[in-house]
């Protein structure tokens, strides 16, 4: 992945929070703040030192801050990551993909599943929950000490009317009971793998293939 080939800015690191196995890492991006315009949106960053790396803005469009979730023990970046201070400079390219859709009124009930880091890219549609349909969401771990921003997300979701499972210490989803069907819109984030298993292991059970929907440039 090159950076170069993108359009790009640099964004000013203005703290980093420790959550979960996670570092939330805050960062001002200026006057390209009104470039993130869909919940689900990523960007490339590239810490100093680092390789590029695609990261979902876990902020609300239009945030003057934006918030990126990083797993320090991925790709050699715990070293990077604990020198890194405020007001470092990060290169980050302007946000990309299709972000999830708004309209979901003409669904039944909405199905959300989130693995890993991928919680990052469904926080920012949290601060906004765009319908008052049924709606749930599922988030595992491989920890219970894992989950990034636990109390946040139980405080979003209870003001949204969204129930919450928190899914570790051996716990399998596919072994809860879920409610999925023709007219439920399934949203998933996380790694490609973890999207295209759920894919199918929800199709299975009467998902439609049209309302599974992704962050990702592409659909399952």
């Amino acid at each position: 992945m090159h950076l170069h080939e993108r359009e790009s800015f640099d964004g000013r690191v203005i703290d980093l929070e420790p959550t979960g196995r996670y570092l939330a890492v805050n960062v001002d991006p200026g006057p390209f703040f009104k470039m993130h315009e869909r919940p689900g949106q990523y960007a490339v960053v590239r810490f100093p030192g680092a390789s590029p790396r695609f990261l979902a803005i876990s902020s609300a469009p239009g945030a003057s801050v934006w918030r990126f979730l990083v797993d320090p023990s991925k790709g050699g970046l715990e070293p990077i990551l604990k020198r890194l201070e405020p007001n470092a400079g990060l290169e980050i390219s302007y946000p990309e993909g299709p972000g999830y859709p708004a309209d979901f009124e003409r669904f039944q009930n909405i199905l959300v599943i989130c693995t890993g880091s991928g919680v990052a890219s469904v926080m920012g549609m949290l601060e906004n929950w765009p319908s008052a349909l049924p709606s749930e969401l599922i988030y595992a771990e491989a920890l219970d000490t894992e989950f990034a921003w636990r109390q946040e997300l139980e405080r979003l979701t209870q003001r949204a009317g969204i129930g919450l499972r928190l899914v570790s210490n051996g716990q399998r989803i596919e072994e809860m009971d879920v409610v999925v069907h023709d007219g439920t819109a399934v949203i998933l984030c996380g790694s490609e793998a973890s999207i295209d298993y759920f894919s199918e292991l929800l199709i299975s059970r009467g998902a439609n293939r049209k309302n599974i929907f992704t962050n990702l440039a592409w659909r399952p």
